[in-house]
């Protein structure tokens, strides 16, 4: 992998949180497949009115769809903050940073602060977005 500058940035800003390991194909593609999980009981909930178990698991898709890549690439992040502060992440979701943003404190909130505070339509775009990540977490990994 080269060291573009954004990649030395990130890994200077974010060392204390970063372990640079050997590249794992297979820790990846498990961690992509516990994301679809995650995603398919996302999508059950919603559909039984639980928004903010459903966020909870697009949001969790979302984190280990990240780590997929990550462990692709190479490293093992112990932040959330970090984890999608990644340059290499796909384009999804540097695209979606404010949705992303939304999505971890609506979870934030729902699972430490009260219940039922999650819209569904805050819901479906979560999933639509761990839905999305998936599919270039894949192509990525190919």
């Amino acid at each position: 992998m080269s060291s573009s500058p954004a990649l030395v940035a990130w890994q200077q800003k974010y060392a204390k949180d970063i372990v640079q390991i050997a590249s794992d194909p297979r820790s990846a593609r498990q961690k992509l497949e516990l994301a679809v999980i995650h995603v398919g009981r996302a999508k059950d909930l919603l559909g039984r009115r639980e928004h903010d178990l459903a966020l909870n698991l697009a949001e969790n898709a979302l984190v280990v769809s990240c780590d997929a890549v990550l462990r692709q690439d190479g490293f093992d992040v112990r932040s959330h903050v970090a984890r999608f502060a990644y340059p290499l992440l796909p384009i999804v979701l540097r695209q979606n940073i404010g949705l992303l943003h939304r999505i971890r404190t609506t979870r934030n909130a729902a699972q430490y602060e009260a219940s039922g505070v999650v819209t569904h339509e805050l819901a479906v775009q979560a999933i639509q977005l761990a839905d999305r990540t998936i599919i270039e977490v894949t192509a990525a990994l190919a």
